[in-house]
């Protein structure tokens, strides 16, 4: 079943009324539901999702920069919307690279910059690594990278240079990468991989699963969770553990980043 269709099955929530409790994890952890909602808009940290017991995984500075790596239709597209939704209504800037065209609700959004097309991906990277090159900026800047063909795009000739710069000095200059593909991106130097502190894993291969935790994979790491449920491994201290990725549709998205209510928003 979908996730569209499940959220448009859910009655809403009067808004005095938390979700009931729950012991394991969430099949679907939608920003509409009342208790999640506030734990989302009090929460110091952008909310990656929820863990046992509806407990909030929040992406830190700490956890430095993120790869998500999954096949279609396991929630990569999703998790990312919700954390470029919770960025820009944080102030933060945003540079969006998607060449899929995934997140056409984030047009003309304050603080939003989109590169959708292939010839653009490489100068928009040297221009974000000449200003890491620089120094600290004056605010906060994330870079998103969407989906299985952008990321080959940039981790290729001039564009993969400017990538690693990103990766090596891009923390000290108030600069974090997050991206999303279907695999390790084998085309970038090992050296640069390895600045992906944090690896969001949805349903990843034997390989990935080696390169991400050093070690061999257990029964559960390939198991079906269902869309959204990812495996968090990092490099905090933290022992590797499963959430289940933040949802919000696309209006949904829209309406938060701008501050207005996304529960006022279609379910679909």
């Amino acid at each position: 079943m979908k996730l569209s269709t499940l959220i448009s099955r859910m009655r809403p929530a009067r808004p005095d009324v938390q979700p009931p409790a729950v012991q394991g994890l969430r099949q679907i952890a939608p920003l509409t539901l009342p208790g999640l909602a506030r734990t989302v808009e009090a929460a110091q940290h952008p909310v990656l999702g929820f863990g046992v017991g509806d407990l909030p995984v929040l992406l830190t500075p700490e956890h430095g920069h993120v790869l998500l790596a999954g096949g279609a239709g396991h929630g990569c597209t999703v998790a990312l919307r919700g954390l470029v939704a919770q960025y820009l209504r944080r102030g933060v800037e945003v540079d969006l690279l998607d060449l899929h065209f995934e997140h056409t609700w984030a047009h003309h959004l304050p603080g939003m910059t989109r590169v959708e097309h292939p010839d653009a991906l490489a100068r928009h990277l040297a221009a974000l690594a000449e200003q890491v090159r620089s120094g600290p900026g004056g605010r906060q800047r994330v870079l998103m990278i969407e989906s299985a063909a952008t990321a080959e795009a940039v981790c290729t000739g001039a564009a993969a240079e400017a990538l690693t710069t990103l990766l090596a000095h891009g923390r000290t200059a108030g600069v974090r990468v997050v991206m999303a593909c279907h695999d390790v991106p084998r085309n970038l130097p090992g050296r640069a991989r390895d600045r992906f502190t944090t690896r969001l894993l949805a349903h990843p291969s034997d390989t990935t699963w080696r390169w991400a935790t050093g070690g061999e994979p257990p029964p559960t790491a390939r198991s079906d969770g269902g869309p959204g449920r990812m495996h968090l491994v990092s490099r905090t201290g933290a022992a590797p553990a499963e959430v289940q990725v933040l949802y919000l549709t696309q209006a949904q998205a829209r309406a938060f980043a701008r501050g207005t209510d996304p529960a006022k928003e279609p379910g679909r």
